[in-house]
């Protein structure tokens, strides 16, 4: 959008300090909205249930996440993971919030570039609930399939996109 507004020579026209100042807010009001729709007995009655759920996920979620995105990421890497992270086990609004944990000043294009993804890649979240229906009807070769494919773009991935750093 950027590049869309300087070409037509707009800049002069837009104030980055006050976009960030009015998406800081925004943000600010999502994450509260989000802990105000927390259901207290919910969470009480099947705690355990969540508790180990949520350990499963961090110990899987983490290690994978922390090695594609240092050696995918050349800059900012570790907030990209952050924000991966938040997505991959809650929603957009749990990574930004994670991101502006460790990036209070919003200094990190984390935000960003996890926008540009999710518009490339919005497709694969049919997978997120159709896994679930396929193992229960037995299609455990679809499911195959589709880890299959994961693989081959991770192994593509790691070829084609790995980064180099110099040692400072």
């Amino acid at each position: 959008m950027w590049k869309f507004i300087q070409l037509m020579k707009w800049e002069k026209y837009v104030d980055l300090k006050m976009i960030s100042l009015i998406s800081g807010f925004l943000l600010e009001l999502v994450i509260f909205s989000a802990m105000a729709t927390i259901d207290i007995e919910f969470i009480s009655s099947y705690a355990v249930a969540i508790a180990i759920y949520s350990v499963v996920l961090v110990v899987l979620t983490v290690p994978l996440i922390l090695f594609c995105a240092s050696r995918f990421c050349k800059d900012e890497w570790f907030e990209k993971a952050v924000m991966a992270f938040g997505a991959a086990t809650g929603n957009t609004s749990t990574g930004l919030a994670l991101v502006r944990a460790v990036d209070p000043d919003s200094q990190s294009h984390a935000g960003d570039t996890h926008g540009v993804y999710s518009t490339l890649m919005s497709w694969k979240d049919a997978f997120v609930g159709l896994t679930p229906l396929w193992l229960m009807t037995g299609m455990s070769l679809t499911v195959g399939v589709g880890a299959a494919i994961m693989l081959v773009a991770l192994g593509v991935g790691l070829t084609v996109f790995r980064t180099k750093r110099k040692v400072a």
